[in-house]
């Protein structure tokens, strides 16, 4: 009987500590990508079209629709474990500041 609780315990202790931990892992990885994607859009669209201040957490909501709208790529991990989702973080980020710098140097130097 014990081990039962013991188990029952730990499954409800469970849920929060995913939850928190999705949150602390993808609220910061979020808005990274939403403060690049603000700064793209202040540099080729705010000012060229006199389009209205969008700040980072409206930018967040922008890209949580469009992650929400556009189709999955859980998909191609299938079998690959977490240990390969990991892997691509550096390289999902690399990618963003790259962007960023042909951004920038589109904006100041072309």
């Amino acid at each position: 009987m014990k081990n039962d609780d013991s188990k029952n315990i730990l499954a409800i202790l469970a849920i929060p500590t995913m939850l928190a931990l999705l949150i602390l892992i993808t609220l910061p990885f979020g808005l990274f990508y939403a403060w690049a994607a603000q700064q793209l859009y202040e540099w080729f669209i705010r000012a060229p079209f006199h389009a209205p201040y969008l700040n980072v957490w409206n930018i967040y909501g922008i890209v949580i629709l469009l992650n929400v709208i556009r189709p999955p790529e859980v998909e191609t991990y299938k079998g690959k474990g977490i240990g390969h989702v990991l892997k691509q973080i550096p390289a999902r980020i690399f990618a963003v500041l790259v962007v960023l710098l042909i951004g920038f140097i589109v904006k100041n130097f072309i």
